[in-house]
């Protein structure tokens, strides 16, 4: 009986190995970069916005700055 329960244990000592193992060779992947965000510059009279949220967006900021 104690033998069958350290066989359990040595399964589940190495299933957790296994586990701990592969979960950190996948951490170690390098991630695929994204798309950099595409940045537009609009200038108004007195200012220079430089935005990632779109030209609207950035049109609209500037306004708001003047």
């Amino acid at each position: 009986m104690t033998q069958s329960i350290l066989m359990s244990l040595r399964r589940v000592t190495a299933s957790t190995a296994l586990i701990v193992t592969v979960s950190a060779t996948l951490a170690a992947q390098p991630r695929q970069a994204r798309a950099p965000d595409p940045w537009v510059e609009v200038r108004s009279p007195h200012f220079t916005v430089i935005s990632n949220a779109g030209e609207s967006r950035a049109r609209s900021v500037a306004w708001q700055f003047e």
